[in-house]
């Protein structure tokens, strides 16, 4: 199973060019935990969701993808919001968070979850912020790793979200420091280490780490492991929107790991060349189309190409 902490909320994209806006569904957990389940994995949202208006679409809509919701809180808390904004593909993210739903994360809600070393919890850096929330994640990643599970952190960074940068700093490097895996793009890679690529690995690799995800956006991407390294170019593609891109990589490789059968005793021998390649072709594939979970469209757990 793929636990996936964290929020869940409604992304309004705004074209810059046309000031159409379009309400979808997302937050980069929530992301992971559908595109997992579209692809025919296991896959389970851990979270508190609010009672509004908002949280009920959105809890039924994670209900209606078949997303194991065993232990999702209701709470009265106001949901997330994020207002993108598109301009030639990019993005630029504003958000709504004021005492939300996602801030109050409940240790009470996941008491009887107990994990296996085929179990993957998987997390990003929104999730983070406050006391509460970072002693919930804690609480389950030393469960996850006392168990042998893979323990997932895609540091997608959202600067906005945070008063201090050292505090994002200092917050994001603790957490990368028992994460087993975890997933950065060159941009937040650099943020955070303020040296060259190989040199940041390394370091990270100081900690509890076992492997690597770099993204580079239409360069492709790379895993690292110990003593090897993998890249793969992406496909050459019309990019419409890139949102939910990066969610997309590290969903889909952590599908292909449990799989594959990939944990913590054999991933050094895992087919990490083959596990990029189909990661990189479906996040690159999901840049043609608006929006992040809308954009995940597959037939029979197989990508739908353009």
């Amino acid at each position: 199973m793929i636990y996936s902490i964290g929020e869940i909320l409604f992304d309004y994209l705004i074209d810059t060019k046309t000031n159409k806006i379009e309400k979808n569904e997302g937050g980069a957990p929530a992301n992971v935990a559908v595109l997992i389940k579209r692809l025919k994995g296991d896959s389970s949202f851990l979270a508190s969701i609010s009672k509004d208006t908002d949280g009920e679409l959105l809890y039924n809509f994670l209900k209606n993808e078949g997303v194991n919701l065993t232990y999702v809180k209701r709470v009265s808390n106001p949901s997330m919001k994020a207002f993108v904004r598109l301009n030639n593909g990019d993005r630029s993210f504003e958000f709504f968070r004021n005492e939300t739903a996602d801030l109050n994360l409940d240790l009470d809600s996941v008491k009887d979850l107990k994990f296996n070393p085929n179990d993957f919890i998987h997390f990003c850096s929104v999730s983070l912020k406050g006391n509460n929330n970072q002693i919930y994640h804690k609480s389950l990643i030393m469960k996850a790793n006392e168990a042998l599970a893979w323990v997932s952190f895609d540091v997608n960074l959202r600067h906005n979200l945070w008063e201090n940068k050292d505090e994002l700093k200092f917050v994001v490097k603790e957490f990368i420091g028992v994460s087993s895996i975890v997933k950065l793009s060159l941009d937040e890679l650099s943020f955070l280490f303020e040296k060259p690529l190989k040199e940041a690995v390394f370091e990270i690799f100081e900690g509890f780490t076992k492997v690597v995800i770099i993204s580079d956006g239409a360069n492709g991407a790379s895993i690292y492991i110990k003593d090897k390294s993998f890249h793969q170019d992406a496909p050459k593609v019309d990019v419409i929107d890139t949102t939910g891109a990066g969610d997309a990589l590290i969903g889909s490789i952590l599908y292909q790991m449990e799989k594959r059968k990939v944990t913590l005793h054999n991933y050094k021998d895992a087919k990490w060349d083959e596990i990029l390649k189909f990661s990189v072709d479906l996040a690159s594939y999901t840049v043609t189309k608006k929006g992040a979970i809308t954009s995940y469209q597959f037939y029979k757990g197989k990508l739908m190409k353009p």
